[in-house]
């Protein structure tokens, strides 16, 4: 199992996972939102029970430095990549069979995934200001 809490001495760790095509799933929240308290829990059953995706919890606010503004409209928000191609961004109900739902459905749609998807105007803007080693590699001090 894979769950990770993103801070500065870890952020390479998940760097190396989106190198190495792994499938990222990314809860965006902040430690003030009480739905996103409840959700932690529920998400690391989660990663429980995929033990080969990489579960990544990261705290906008907190982890600004490392991660840069995000324009989230609502908590929790959910993050699902595919090594560097950014599947699904939003936000989700604080209900965890929604999330896996979601995952399971990009999961087996993957392989249905082709470069018109990526040319989207909305997958687009995905791939360029989302992407999680592209913000990783950006200095956000």
């Amino acid at each position: 199992m894979t769950f990770l809490k993103l801070n500065k001495n870890n952020k390479n760790n998940l760097k190396l996972a989106i190198l190495q095509k792994k499938w990222i799933i990314a809860c965006l929240c902040a430690r003030w939102c009480d739905n996103c308290r409840k959700y932690k829990i529920n998400f690391f059953k989660l990663s429980q029970r995929y033990l080969k995706y990489y579960f990544v919890w990261i705290d906008i606010e907190d982890q600004y430095h490392i991660i840069g503004d995000f324009d989230i409209n609502n908590f929790p928000t959910l993050l699902i990549q595919y090594g560097n191609k950014v599947l699904f961004f939003g936000e989700v109900e604080s209900k965890i069979s929604l999330t896996e739902f979601i995952f399971n459905n990009i999961y087996q749609k993957n392989k249905e995934l082709n470069s018109n998807f990526l040319l989207e105007k909305e997958n687009k803007f995905w791939q360029k200001n989302i992407e999680l080693s592209f913000r990783l590699n950006k200095n956000y001090l």
